[in-house]
């Protein structure tokens, strides 16, 4: 019974020690469970849950209550989450790419050494698109910084000189032009 499920991940977010029990409870059939396995999972240190809420995230990439929660566990997670090469993959795809603009703004926010922007930053010029910059934007905005300031190395010259020739482009469609603005 899912309600049963559900209610033992409650219990075992606070028993601790179950991490390769609960990530074999990805898979489960019932979103309720999941979500409680998101949050079980960002109770645990990040390098025993990062499997776990990975995989959550690949999956269920399109329930926000589950992105919501698996994005709400710690940064420790997040950062581990951002790092992992399957999760990496999937953020830089077009489906997670969402899921990658609601990362970027969490990571922009809570970077706390230049490596770690840096990395951020480089995400972000390898997989230009206007939401991901948005919330960019907004996650350095909480830091008290801009884009400008924060990256001094140029990685996204080229990104906002070519969104500096869309955005006039009469061709071009509105939709298009807006975003690049």
């Amino acid at each position: 019974d899912a309600l049963v499920r559900e209610r033992a991940l409650t219990f075992a977010s606070r028993a601790g020690g179950y991490a390769t029990e609960l990530s074999k409870m990805v898979g489960d059939s019932s979103p309720r469970v999941r979500f409680q396995l998101a949050l079980t999972l960002g109770a645990l240190p990040a390098n025993e849950a990062v499997d776990g809420l990975g995989t959550l995230m690949r999956s269920d990439w399109g329930n926000a209550w589950i992105v919501g929660a698996v994005l709400s566990a710690p940064v420790e997670h997040v950062r581990a989450l951002f790092d992992h090469r399957e999760t990496r993959g999937f953020l830089s795809s077009t489906t997670g790419a969402a899921v990658a603009s609601q990362m970027i703004g969490l990571l922009a926010g809570a970077a706390d050494t230049p490596d770690r922007l840096q990395a951020v930053l480089k995400f972000v010029a390898a997989n230009p698109n206007a939401e991901i910059l948005r919330s960019l934007g907004e996650g350095l905005k909480r830091r008290g910084t801009t884009i400008a300031k924060a990256d001094t190395g140029g990685l996204l010259a080229e990104t906002f000189a070519s969104l500096a020739t869309i955005a006039p482009n009469p061709d071009l469609n509105d939709k298009t032009r807006a975003g690049a603005l």
